[in-house]
């Protein structure tokens, strides 16, 4: 699959996503309303001044809000906990050479395993109309063929930006182009 961009601030926008939900949630006006005890009943014929104050109205009584989700439940089990193994560290570098199909980027970063799957980005930098854009710009779709000696040797499978610069295809795989590789 091939999505062709046009560089405009709708198009970094759409790249970069929409901004982050807050992390907290939205304050509930009825939680900030102390609930307060009840009182016990007063003896027949003996009325209590808030009670006679108070007339016919009385406040329907609050009902404790529900607390809201913090996510997926956690592992009820230490073995449970074992099976979900923590998802790698994306592995940043840089482009050394592009020849074909196969890309070469040097990273100090722990190397992967040879034959692993994953996602290649590039880190893209802008100013349009005195905003400045940036951030990292899904490219390909790679496989590992060598990793030694501080560099990765990777396959390109399928390449998801054809991004066109005054009618030019830009080349996301040029040398020294900051890349981030994330293995699935």
């Amino acid at each position: 699959m091939k999505t062709t961009c046009i560089l405009t601030i709708a198009a970094l926008f759409v790249a970069c996503g929409p901004p982050p939900a807050p992390d907290y949630p939205e304050p509930d006006p009825e939680e900030h309303v102390a609930d307060q005890p009840e009182e016990p009943a007063s003896p027949a014929g003996e009325a209590s001044v808030d009670e006679e104050s108070a007339g016919d109205e009385a406040a329907p009584p609050l009902e404790p809000a529900e607390e809201p989700a913090a996510g997926p439940p956690a592992p009820e089990t230490v073995e449970e906990a074992a099976a979900e193994p923590p998802a790698p560290e994306p592995i940043e570098g840089t482009i050394v050479s592009h020849k074909a199909k196969l890309v070469i980027v040097s990273s100090d970063a722990a190397l992967p395993a040879e034959g692993a799957q994953g996602t290649l980005y590039k880190f893209f930098e802008q100013e349009l109309f005195g905003m400045k854009a940036s951030g990292w710009l899904d490219i390909a779709s790679v496989t590992v063929k060598k990793a030694d000696a501080k560099k990765v040797h990777l396959e390109i499978v399928e390449e998801h930006s054809e991004t066109m610069v005054n009618g030019k295809k830009m080349d996301h795989f040029k040398k020294g182009n900051l890349v981030k590789i994330e293995i699935q």
